[in-house]
C-alpha cells in the first residue's frame, strides 16, 4: 500500500522539475537579471547564510512580510511548506510536517518552539505573536533537540526584532480595510551616543470583526479585536571593543471578543430546542458576553563578549502572560454551554553559549540553558438545561511549576574545503509539579462563584510530581558540490516532555489519570541547497522521513478533553522551494510539499468506546501545500519621475483536505483550498513614501480554520450516533480589502 503513493509521487517530482527547470532556464538567459540576495541567519546558533546551513528552513524577510500581507503567526502557513496553523481557546495550534500542539495544559506546551529575539516562549498566544517591526521570521522544519531543546520536536519558528540603528531612522505605517479595520504603526531609532543606539517601536489596531452577531444579547462582534503594543530596544556596541549589549522589551494588550464558532451538524442539545446555523457562513447568533482579553509583557538582554578565537554569549529572559476568556461553546443563541478561563504564566530563562568564531577547521558551541514555569490555569465550565435553567458546574483547575535544565554541545569538523561532518548532542532534564482538581456542583451555572451556591457531587484534588530526562543527539554530513550548491544528510532527535491534562479525571475512581509520557521522534532527512545562472535561480529540495513514539494527541471522553500518547507514527514525504530574478525588476517563487503522514498505530477512544484509529491521517497535515507568488517592480518614465516605481504583487496558496481530528470523521475535515491575495505599492521619492492597496482572499473562500468537538454539547438522545460530539467550525477571514500609507525617514 505505502509503495503505490512513493512512486506515483516520485514521478511527479521528477516532470515537475523538469518542466521548471526548463522554463526557468529559458526565462534566466537574461544576463541583466540583479542575483538572489543570501540572507544570513542563526538556526544553528551562529551567523551564517541560509544557503550553506544543512537544515530545511524559510526565511521571511521584513520585505517580504510587507509585501505578502503576513501580519502574524497566522499567516505564515502561506508562505511555508508543510505547514498549518490555527488559533483556538485564545492559542496557536501550529503544525510542521504534520506534528504539532496536542492540546493546551499548564504542564504542556507546543511541539513547535516559538522563540523571539532568541528567548523560547513556552505559551505563544496570537498577541505576543504580532509581526510589527520585524527584521525577519525563520522557520525550521524538523525536529530541533540539539540545539533548541525541550519541546522543538516538530520544529522551531524564530522571530526577530529590527535592531536598533546609529543612523537614524523611522517609519509611520497606517492601513484602513475591510470589517472598519485600522492598523496604525510607527518606529522611530537613532544614535544617543557612539556605543548606544535606541529604538521604539509602536503598534494599534482594531476591527469590528469579520462575523457578525445577530443575537444582541452577546458580543456586538464576536471576533473583533484592538490590539496595543510597545516595544523598546537598546543596543550597545563600543567601536572595535570585544562586549556588546541588546537590551528589548514589550507590552502587548489585546481585547478581543473571542472566536466565533459555527455549529456544523445537527446533534446539539441547541439544534434539538431549535437553533437554527445561519446560511451566512460568516453570521452567527451568539447570546453570550464572549471576550478574550489578554496581557503579556517581558524583556531579554543578550550579552556577548569575543575573545581571540571564542566568543561567550548570555541570553537572559523574562515573560509573562495574563488572560481573561470566555467562550460561547455551543456557539448559538440557547443556553447550553459556557466555557470560562483564567490563565497567569511568568517564565524566567538564562542561557550560556561559548561558540567559536570560525577561525579553525572546527567550528562547535558548547552551552547549558535554564527555565523556569509558572502556571496557573482556572476553568469555570457552565453547563444549561437546553431551556436557559442551570443544570450543573464543572470546575476543573490545575496549576504547574516547572523547573527545566540543559547541557548542549554541537560542532561542525570541516574535513576539507567541501566536505564537513557535524555531530551534538542535548542532555535536558525537567521537574513538574503538578496541582489538579474537579469540582462538580449540580443546580448552579455561575462561573467562579458556583461554590458554596449549589451541591456538590464530586470534588477531587491531587497533586503529582513528575521529572522527565532525555538525551538528544544529531548528526549531519555536508558535502559542496560546486560554490554555489551542496548536499546534505542528516539524523535528528528530539523530544516533547510529558505532562498532565486538566480534565483527565476517572469519576469511579475519584482520580486524575497518571501523567502522560514524553513524545519523542527520530528525523532522517537529505536535501539541497542550490543557485545557478550567476545567483538569479535558488533552488532547495528535501525529502525526510520520521520515526515517532508516544505522540501526545487530545481526545474527547465523558464529556472531557484528555491527552493521551499515541502509539506511533511514521511521516515522511518532501519539500521544494524555488526562487528565480529572470530580470532586475521581477522576483518569482515556488514552494510545496507532498505528507504522507499517518498512525502506524493507535489505539484511541470514541465516546465510551474504543477506537483503533491506526492508520489515519495525522492532524494539521495536508497531503499537497503549492505556494507561488512574484512581484514586479515597474517604473514608467513617460508617465512617472525617475523617483517614483509601482509595485506588483501576486500570490496563490493551495492546501489539500485538513483533518482536525484523529477520528479522520468527514465532519472534521477541511475540504481543499486555494486563497489569492495581492497588492499594489505606488512607491514616491525613492520609496521614502508609498500607497498600497491590497486584497487578500480574493476568491472569498469560505473555509474552516479550525474545527473542534465537544460533547458536553450534544443532545443525549442523539449521543448514540455522534459519539465524537458536536461538531463546530472557527470560520476563516473572508475576502478583505484595504489601502495602507507609509512614510520612511
Amino acid at each position: 500500500m505505502l509503495l503505490k503513493p512513493r512512486n506515483s509521487f516520485s514521478l511527479r517530482v521528477v516532470l515537475g522539475l523538469g518542466v521548471a527547470t526548463s522554463v526557468l532556464q529559458t526565462a534566466l538567459a537574461d544576463d541583466n537579471a540583479g542575483e538572489i540576495p543570501d540572507v544570513v541567519v542563526t538556526a544553528q546558533r551562529r551567523a551564517e547564510k541560509a544557503s550553506d546551513t544543512p537544515i530545511s528552513l524559510s526565511v521571511i524577510d521584513n520585505a517580504t512580510l510587507e509585501k505578502a500581507d503576513i501580519k502574524g503567526l497566522t499567516d505564515l502557513y502561506t508562505y511555508t511548506p508543510s505547514t498549518t496553523i490555527n488559533t483556538s481557546s485564545g492559542n496557536a495550534g501550529i503544525y510542521i510536517r504534520g506534528v504539532g500542539n496536542s492540546g493546551a495544559t499548564p504542564s504542556t506546551s507546543s511541539a513547535v518552539a516559538v522563540n523571539v529575539d532568541d528567548v523560547y516562549l513556552a505559551r505563544p498566544s496570537s498577541p505576543l505573536l504580532d509581526f510589527f517591526d520585524v527584521e525577519r521570521v525563520e522557520v525550521l522544519r524538523g525536529p530541533q533537540g540539539t540545539l533548541y531543546g525541550r519541546n522543538a520536536t516538530a520544529g522551531a519558528i524564530n522571530i526577530y526584532s529590527a535592531r536598533p540603528t546609529f543612523t537614524p531612522e523611522g517609519y509611520a505605517d497606517f492601513t484602513y480595510g475591510s470589517f472598519n479595520r485600522t492598523d496604525f504603526k510607527a518606529a522611530f531609532s537613532g544614535p544617543v551616543t557612539d556605543t548606544l543606539a535606541l529604538r521604539l517601536a509602536v503598534r494599534g489596531a482594531s476591527d469590528d470583526g469579520y462575523n457578525k452577531n445577530t443575537d444582541s444579547r452577546g458580543t456586538k462582534a464576536s471576533d473583533q479585536d484592538n490590539v496595543s503594543a510597545i516595544r523598546a530596544l537598546a543596543d550597545y556596541k563600543p567601536v572595535g571593543g570585544p562586549l556588546s549589549v541588546q537590551f528589548t522589551s514589550d507590552y502587548v494588550s489585546q481585547r478581543q471578543g473571542n472566536q466565533t464558532l459555527r455549529p456544523l451538524d445537527g446533534s446539539g442539545v441547541a439544534q434539538v430546542a431549535g437553533a437554527v446555523t445561519s446560511s451566512d457562513f460568516h453570521a452567527t447568533s451568539n447570546n453570550a458576553a464572549t471576550r478574550n482579553n489578554t496581557e503579556s509583557g517581558g524583556f531579554s538582554v543578550k550579552t556577548k563578549y569575543e575573545f581571540d578565537d571564542v566568543s561567550l554569549n548570555s541570553i537572559t529572559g523574562y515573560h509573562n502572560i495574563d488572560q481573561d476568556f470566555l467562550l460561547n461553546t455551543d456557539g448559538t443563541s440557547v443556553n447550553v454551554s459556557e466555557t470560562l478561563i483564567r490563565t497567569y504564566q511568568s517564565q524566567e530563562s538564562q542561557e550560556f553559549r561559548l561558540n567559536s568564531e570560525g577561525k579553525h577547521d572546527l567550528d562547535w558551541v558548547v552551552g547549558s540553558y535554564f527555565f523556569h514555569e509558572n502556571v496557573k490555569y482556572t476553568t469555570a465550565m457552565n453547563r444549561y438545561a437546553g431551556t436557559g435553567a442551570p443544570a450543573t458546574q464543572l470546575f476543573p483547575n490545575e496549576g504547574a511549576d516547572t523547573t527545566a535544565y540543559a547541557g548542549f554541545a554541537d560542532g561542525t569538523y570541516h574535513v576539507t574545503d567541501r566536505f564537513s561532518l557535524g555531530a551534538g548532542i542535548r542532555y535536558s532534564w525537567e521537574d513538574k509539579d503538578i496541582d489538579r482538581n474537579f469540582i462538580l456542583i449540580n443546580g448552579v451555572a455561575a462561573g467562579y462563584s458556583a461554590l458554596g451556591k449549589g451541591t456538590t457531587a464530586l470534588a477531587v484534588f491531587q497533586h503529582d510530581s513528575a521529572s522527565y530526562h532525555s538525551a538528544t543527539p544529531r548528526f549531519i554530513a555536508q558535502y559542496k558540490v560546486a560554490d554555489n550548491s551542496m548536499v546534505y544528510a542528516s539524523v535528528t532527535n528530539g523530544f516533547k516532555s510529558g505532562g498532565a491534562g486538566v480534565n483527565d479525571i476517572i469519576s469511579a475512581q475519584r482520580k486524575f489519570a497518571s501523567p502522560y509520557a514524553n513524545e519523542k521522534i527520530w528525523a532522517y532527512e537529505i536535501g539541497q541547497k542550490s543557485s545557478f545562472l550567476d545567483r538569479k535561480l535558488q533552488v532547495n529540495a528535501s525529502l525526510f522521513w520520521y520515526d515517532y513514539t508516544n505522540l501526545q494527541v487530545a481526545t474527547y471522553k465523558n464529556g472531557l478533553s484528555t491527552i493521551q500518547n499515541a502509539a506511533s507514527a511514521s511521516p515522511y514525504g518532501a519539500e521544494l522551494e524555488i526562487q528565480a530574478r529572470p530580470t532586475d525588476p521581477l522576483t518569482l517563487r515556488f514552494s510545496g510539499s507532498y505528507l504522507h503522514a499517518t498512525y502506524d498505530s493507535y489505539i484511541s477512544s470514541l465516546g465510551s468506546q474504543v477506537y483503533d484509529a491506526s492508520g489515519n491521517t495525522l492532524i494539521g497535515a495536508p497531503t499537497w501545500t503549492l505556494s507561488t507568488s512574484g512581484d514586479y517592480e515597474l517604473r514608467l518614465p513617460k508617465l512617472l519621475p525617475e523617483d517614483q516605481r509601482i509595485d506588483l504583487y501576486l500570490g496563490s496558496n493551495y492546501r489539500s483536505e485538513v483533518h482536525f481530528s484523529q477520528l479522520n470523521l468527514p465532519v472534521t475535515v477541511q475540504k481543499p483550498i486555494n486563497l489569492v491575495d495581492a497588492r499594489i505599492t505606488w512607491h514616491l521619492k525613492d520609496g521614502a513614501y508609498s500607497v498600497s492597496i491590497f486584497g487578500k482572499n480574493l476568491l472569498n473562500q469560505n473555509y474552516c480554520q479550525n474545527i473542534v468537538t465537544f460533547t458536553s454539547i450534544t443532545s443525549p438522545s442523539l449521543s448514540g450516533a455522534y459519539p465524537q460530539g458536536s461538531a463546530l467550525c472557527y470560520p476563516a477571514e473572508g475576502r478583505s480589502l484595504g489601502i495602507q500609507t507609509v512614510a520612511r525617514f
